[in-house]
């Protein structure tokens, strides 16, 4: 185990001796040590397919809005997430990343907005391999990608013009997430505006009594930023913009769009998700092969 990662886990602990709460990344108040992890325990079971680190990474958690996070990665520089987190082997602790999760996104996205797609002017904050815009693009749609650690295709004359930004699967990923919104709110339109967001909450996962068990609890997927619904609403409101969250996984953050129209685009695609799972379904169990013989 590298060193530099050892001397960073000594200088937290040292410094929780002396000092052991925290600042609220989200709403400034205060937040006292939840538990800890081990460094590379992933989403993917088994938590540790070889030895732990044995390195501990501290999530603290706020008394007050319910965000979790850890300061472990608070310095870390571009190399040193591309070196131990972003690295060759995270195809391995994230098989979806490249092919799975980007066809399922895209798909998701196309139903939400394909009774709206001439007037759709789009960015994948946070789009890993850049297949999802891809996807998109091929699809009809105007959608560019962005990633700090993955392929960009974003077109500098269109900030402020992005009307739509997915981040699916990006907020947990980050070390300063308002710093993070303000990023992406800078590159929007500033009128009207759609985020969807997908991040886990941590609401009917996480209690006082029990330890940090929850899979989504992992550093070595980069998971550091783990929010409640609470939190997440408090972090849409610092930006001007409200939230709206459909499951546990699915929030939207809202500029100048009515409920009405959220929720025509939300009931729309949830249809054209059940008719696709029913068309699978169907294509699965139907006897094509007879019916083509006879």
């Amino acid at each position: 185990m590298d060193d530099s990662l050892i001397a960073r886990a000594t200088s937290e602990l040292l410094r929780y001796r002396t000092h052991q709460e925290a600042t609220c990344k989200i709403c400034e108040s205060t937040a006292i040590p939840f538990d800890m992890v081990d460094l590379l325990k992933q989403c993917e079971t088994p938590f540790y397919p070889d030895t732990p680190s044995l390195i501990p990474v501290i999530y603290h958690r706020c008394t007050t809005c319910g965000f979790i996070f850890t300061t472990y990665f608070d310095e870390f520089s571009g190399e040193m997430w591309r070196k131990h987190i972003y690295n060759s082997d995270y195809i391995k602790v994230d098989p979806e990343y490249l092919d799975a999760r980007p066809k399922r996104n895209s798909f998701f996205i196309d139903t939400l907005l394909s009774a709206k797609k001439t007037s759709v002017i789009g960015i994948d904050y946070g789009g890993g391999n850049g297949v999802t815009a891809e996807i998109l693009r091929g699809l009809g749609y105007e959608y560019d990608s962005y990633d700090p650690y993955g392929t960009s295709s974003m077109d500098n004359t269109k900030i402020g013009s992005y009307n739509f930004c997915s981040a699916i699967e990006v907020l947990e990923h980050a070390p300063d997430p308002v710093g993070l919104m303000a990023d992406l709110v800078g590159l929007a339109n500033h009128d009207r505006l759609i985020v969807l967001i997908g991040t886990c909450t941590s609401d009917r996962a996480v209690t006082n009594g029990q330890r940090l068990s929850w899979w989504y609890a992992a550093p070595r997927n980069g998971h550091i930023s783990l929010f409640s619904e609470n939190s997440l609403s408090i972090l849409a409101k610092r930006f001007g913009l409200e939230c709206h969250s459909f499951s546990q996984s699915i929030h939207i953050f809202t500029r100048n769009i009515s409920d009405k129209e959220l929720s025509f685009l939300w009931l729309r695609g949830r249809v054209f998700r059940k008719l696709n799972t029913m068309r699978n379904k169907l294509l699965r169990q139907w006897p094509f092969d007879l019916w083509l013989k006879g």
